[in-house]
């Protein structure tokens, strides 16, 4: 993407999140950056991590997975979208409890930094060779969000789990707040079978600004499914996993753009190669383990109309 796009996509941004007269655009994408997920391990699988999720990033992804970890585990992620216009990182913690279910707690940041503020030399002309553009400052888009997690095992195979979401929207002078909800379920209905459903903004999130302004994030539900072969001669598995989504916000499953696939092939808990499609576009990734506790991970999301993404992640159990 060339920097006049670039520039272009930028004001664009602003345009829609800073303008008063911008509030049905706004609403429309005001709960679109806690869709991004978190991880690049999920990235690397498309995204496909409803049915998957089994480490701290469950709080965002499914909660009821929380009850999947079984040591304290602590995750730091960041990202950058479309050639670095958008940064996206994020740190998440999760732990269980000895019999009173597992906690989670998920901090997340997308923000668009430095976005250019310009005015003709001279304003009473039309733009042209000898009257160009001129910056005259800049401003920031961030959105932020808390997820306070819990879960617990219903009963064997079966376990839930809910969010509650806080959260602060920050575009130039003007702040909003809201809260919001999810819940999901697991359930491993056989051996290396497993079945998830998460719904986010269960209550249809409210975010009310400084400027009495109010959005209002429709719920969206995700169902999954994931399989695991386990290859014991070469102490390996293969897990492979679907999800899509439904929702009013949601683009319909038959035109492929909400539908979700991605595939991990783990060697001995240590070395993992991940690929997938999410909404249509390609991603891949991989990540190591060391000394059973400690990993890396990285991800990559290919985009024809907008430039190349990238996520690094590490996590650490203790």
């Amino acid at each position: 993407m060339n920097k006049p796009t670039v520039s272009f996509i930028s004001a664009l941004l602003a345009f829609f999140l800073l303008c008063p007269g911008s509030a049905q655009a706004r609403a429309k994408f005001a709960g679109e950056f806690l869709a991004l997920g978190a991880g690049a391990r999920a990235l690397g699988m498309g995204s496909a991590f409803v049915a998957v999720s089994d480490d701290a990033t469950a709080g965002v992804w499914n909660p009821a997975g929380l009850t999947r970890i079984r040591r304290r585990e602590a995750h730091a992620q960041h990202a950058e979208q479309f050639g670095g216009l958008v940064n996206h990182d994020q740190v998440n913690f999760g732990a269980t409890l000895r019999g009173a279910g597992s906690v989670g707690f998920s901090l997340l940041r997308v923000g668009v930094d430095n976005i250019p503020i310009t005015l003709l030399e001279h304003p009473d002309r039309p733009i042209g060779p000898d009257n160009r553009p001129v910056r005259v400052g800049s401003v920031s888009a961030s959105d932020y969000a808390v997820h306070l997690s819990y879960a617990r095992a219903v009963r064997k195979g079966l376990a839930a789990g809910g969010s509650v979401k806080l959260i602060r929207r920050k575009t130039g002078s003007g702040t909003g707040f809201g809260y919001g909800l999810d819940a999901g379920v697991l359930w491993d209905a056989a051996p290396g079978l497993v079945f998830g459903l998460a719904v986010r903004d269960l209550t249809q999130s409210r975010i009310t600004y400084s400027s009495a302004a109010t959005d209002k994030i429709a719920p969206t539900a995700l169902v999954g499914v994931a399989y695991t072969w386990r290859f014991a001669a070469l102490r390996g598995r293969l897990t492979g996993s679907l999800s899509a989504g439904l929702g009013q916000d949601a683009v319909s499953i038959e035109d492929g753009r909400r539908f979700n696939a991605g595939v991990e092939y783990s060697l001995r808990e240590t070395v993992a190669l991940r690929l997938g499609a999410e909404e249509g576009h390609f991603t891949a990734g991989g990540g190591v383990r060391f000394y059973g506790r400690f990993g890396v991970d990285v991800a990559f999301l290919s985009r024809s109309d907008l430039e190349n993404s990238y996520r690094i992640s590490a996590m650490v159990q203790f």
